[in-house]
């Protein structure tokens, strides 16, 4: 079985790599890719580097484009060259900014001092600052501190422009794949495909756990339309995430009835000599 979209504790999943391996493997589930979002320190972990299973090197980028609401791509298989570890580390510092500004804002408004070297460094978020504030007022108060965070609309520096990924992803030898195309919130999907494609897209996700069989059958037949690779994957983040009848993501379960028509997995395979 094949599961090319995971997200562990490393981004915004509740379960650490070592955990979703153990999981993959008591279910079959032999090649996976870990697409944590903006993010790879996940492949550092001892548990991915000595998983035993097949892993591809993956990531979940948040493109930024004009008159195009919401999408998502995903990278495979890339080298780690000089470019796109800036990239990474950019969009790291993006957020560690972003963690300042919030304590900043409630050591102002609450008089709490939190020292952003004692916040766990895997994955800065609200969610990395309730649990630690936890720790020494209770869950109401918290709470309330929280919400004050959201409501002062604090924002990430998260989003890259989408030509410019697209170049650094290929620019590293890498296989850049439209995420979940169910969710894109566009004007036009064809114009925006071709965009995409013009710029050097490679593949889409026809397979994920939000898609039913009628969506299968439409990305399936636009993959088919532009040449573009297939992949999939559940989406899996361990928690929040329902499938298209409404049933909790799990990892493994997305409407794939043929992994083999998962080609992406073959390109790869097939360039590695594997």
């Amino acid at each position: 079985m094949v599961d090319l979209h995971i997200h562990s504790n490393y981004s915004d999943g509740n379960k650490h790599p070592k955990e979703i391996i153990e999981i993959c493997k008591n279910n079959g589930i032999n090649t996976i890719s870990f697409a944590d979002h903006n993010t790879i320190k996940e492949y550092d972990d001892k548990s991915v580097i000595n998983s035993g299973i097949e892993i591809i090197k993956g990531a979940e980028f948040y493109p930024d484009m004009d008159n195009v609401k919401m999408f998502h791509l995903l990278a495979y298989d890339f080298n780690l060259n000089q470019e796109i570890l800036a990239l990474f580390q950019e969009l790291d510092n993006n957020r560690l900014i972003s963690m300042q500004e919030k304590l900043e804002f409630i050591e102002k408004k609450y008089g709490i001092n939190v020292d952003i070297n004692n916040l766990s460094k895997i994955w800065l978020s609200n969610y990395t600052l309730r649990n630690y504030l936890l720790k020494s007022y209770n869950e109401k108060y918290v709470d309330t501190i929280i919400n004050s965070i959201n409501e002062a609309g604090f924002k990430i520096n998260r989003k890259v422009d989408y030509i410019k990924l697209l170049h650094i992803i290929r620019n590293a030898n890498g296989i850049p794949v439209l995420a979940h195309p169910k969710s894109v919130i566009c004007e036009d999907f064809n114009v925006f495909i071709k965009e995409l494609i013009a710029n050097g897209l490679m593949g889409i996700e026809v397979y994920h756990s939000s898609h039913n069989q009628n969506d299968v059958n439409k990305y399936m037949k636009i993959a088919n339309e532009h040449n573009l690779l297939i992949s999939g994957g559940s989406d899996f983040h361990g928690y929040g995430k329902f499938d298209y009848n409404g049933n909790d993501v799990h990892l493994g379960t997305y409407y794939c009835d043929d992994y083999s028509k998962i080609n992406v997995l073959k390109f790869i395979r097939e360039r590695h000599h594997v």
